[in-house]
């Protein structure tokens, strides 16, 4: 009763998978019905539902998109450049120990060269249980930890754990942005720096992105432990394998790395992605350093991408 007009559109959303609006009784739906101002005596219970999916779904198309965007699931969301009407989303993930502001600072160019585009930077809500910044540092895939550390499989269950449990909430949040603008897959583009690489790839495969960013990527990930408080090894994955079902069509990939980057195994990465249409850029001599060199070829590929 107390519920206003956009919470109720997100508890009908909510609602909206199998079995759950199913399950209203129907004096429930006619109420919901009322609520939004629309007619509904005469019709039939699957009408009804119908008729409401309908009604929230275009309610949330209505509805100020950046508040989409900006979601409370994350500590924070930096945007910037089309925010009304974008062609193109480009969403940029940071790496480990790092955050936002830091990831996109002197990258408005992005959104300058990239015409009608949405840039968007998301910060992890976790912060990093090791972090060396003054401003912060966050952790995307941040791990309990409690597992057997001298386990090699172990570490691996608990690392696709958090990261399957990650990329389920970082593709969820996609799909509703991509519909508070009424754009596609096809029409997205994911980003990522070291751990963010990570995200980029499985979320860009998973949900079909026009295209997919590895920068200084996709690396393996430090195994964290609880007793010791602190990052106490290492272990690679094959993250592709996290995907379940794939999209028919499967994005293009920009891969630059730095060929003494001592977190990136390329002979692995390039195994990885080799059924996959990439464009590499090896930086020779480079570690794990990300120069602006990086970013501009990010940009370049991105331009003939769209």
């Amino acid at each position: 009763a107390s519920m206003t007009r956009p919470q109720m559109v997100e508890a009908i959303k909510q609602h909206s998978a199998p079995r759950g609006l199913s399950r209203m009784p129907k004096r429930d739906l006619q109420r919901v019905m009322r609520e939004l101002g629309l007619k509904c005596a005469s019709m039939t219970r699957p009408q009804l539902v119908e008729a409401i999916k309908k009604q929230s779904a275009g309610v949330a198309r209505t509805r100020d998109p950046l508040a989409v965007v900006r979601s409370p699931e994350f500590s924070r969301v930096i945007s910037f450049g089309e925010t009304v009407r974008p062609s193109c989303i480009v969403v940029l993930f940071h790496g480990l120990n790092d955050n936002a502001a830091s990831t996109c600072e002197g990258l408005e160019p992005w959104a300058e060269q990239l015409a009608g585009s949405l840039v968007v930077v998301p910060q992890s809500p976790d912060r990093s249980e090791v972090w060396t910044r003054d401003d912060g540092g966050y952790d995307w895939l941040q791990q309990e930890g409690r597992q057997n550390i001298r386990d090699a499989e172990a570490n691996r269950r608990e690392l696709s754990r958090v990261t399957s449990v990650r990329m389920r909430q970082i593709n969820a949040w996609l799909e509703r942005v991509l519909d508070a603008y009424g754009l596609g897959p096809e029409q997205l583009i994911l980003v990522g720096c070291s751990q963010g690489s990570i995200l980029s790839a499985i979320c860009g495969v998973s949900v079909g992105a026009r295209g997919v960013v590895v920068l200084g990527g996709v690396p393996g990930q430090p195994v964290y432990s609880a007793a010791a408080r602190d990052y106490v090894g290492g272990c690679g994955l094959n993250w592709l394998t996290l995907v379940g079902r794939r999209p028919e069509t499967l994005p293009q990939f920009c891969v630059v790395n730095g060929t003494r980057d001592k977190f990136v195994n390329l002979t692995r990465v390039s195994a990885m992605l080799s059924e996959f249409d990439c464009t590499w850029y090896v930086d020779e001599g480079a570690g794990h350093d990300f120069p602006w060199r990086w970013y501009w070829a990010s940009l370049n590929w991105m331009r003939s991408l769209l």
